[in-house]
């Protein structure tokens, strides 16, 4: 009772870290396996291995992101000179202008060429990978969504960090504004907002697939019955 007990639990434990078809084809030869003579002990150290290996592919997974987003953001300085290189005569007309253009223009200098910049980096990665054809505009718009949230809650903590004694909303025009908080070239605001919308967008295309091979199996062994 008690082995049977150990060996449900190693089936829970593989249920939530494997994928459908691996999950079934894995329980399926490790069962037999257990009813042909090997032990508990056996079956668990199969099942922690598989866990174990399915934890280095997520990480590995997460650090390839990280590593795109890390580079990308190295490149924002030129991408903002770009952007906003030829507006340095309309930012010095800021302080005289009435009330909201005095604070939305700032946000439009500060804030939307780092917006544009993590969506490019996006945009660039999906191509690249070829996760573009198998999302839909919804899925791309949530990951999108969430990374310029990310963009926008950053400016706000920046912000907070250089406003003594009050913020100031004109700090956002500075040219290095988002490389206040950075680790050598990298932003760190840029590349965790791009990390997070890419790893978004991979969680998402790995749900949908398990999703659809669990399908795929659900209809094989309905066939199967019926035939």
């Amino acid at each position: 009772m008690r082995q049977m007990r150990s060996v449900l639990l190693a089936l829970w434990l593989l249920d939530h870290m494997e994928s459908a078809k691996k999950r079934g084809n894995l329980s399926g030869d490790l069962l037999e396996e257990l009813e042909g003579g090997r032990s508990a002990k056996w079956f668990w150290c199969q099942v922690s291995a598989a866990i174990l290996i399915n934890i280095f592919r997520k990480v590995n997974r997460c650090a390839t992101l990280l590593a795109f987003a890390a580079g990308w953001s190295a490149l924002f300085p030129l991408w903002r000179d770009i952007c906003v290189g030829g507006l340095t005569y309309s930012l010095d007309r800021l302080g005289v202008l009435a009330w909201p253009w005095s604070s939305i223009l700032p946000i439009i200098y500060g804030v939307l060429p780092a917006v544009l910049f993590v969506w490019l980096g996006f945009a660039t990665h999906t191509a690249l990978s070829g996760l573009s054809n198998t999302h839909t505009a919804h899925e791309q718009c949530f990951a999108l969504s969430t990374g310029t949230a990310m963009i926008f809650a950053a400016s706000f903590a920046v912000l907070r960090q250089l406003g003594h004694p009050q913020i100031v909303i004109g700090d956002l025009t500075r040219t290095d504004f988002f490389l206040i908080d950075h680790l050598y070239f990298i932003s760190v605001p840029i590349a965790s907002s791009l990390w997070i919308a890419l790893w978004i967008s991979v969680a998402i295309k790995i749900k949908f697939s398990h999703r659809g091979l669990h399908r795929i199996s659900k209809d094989e062994r309905t066939v199967k019955r019926r035939t």
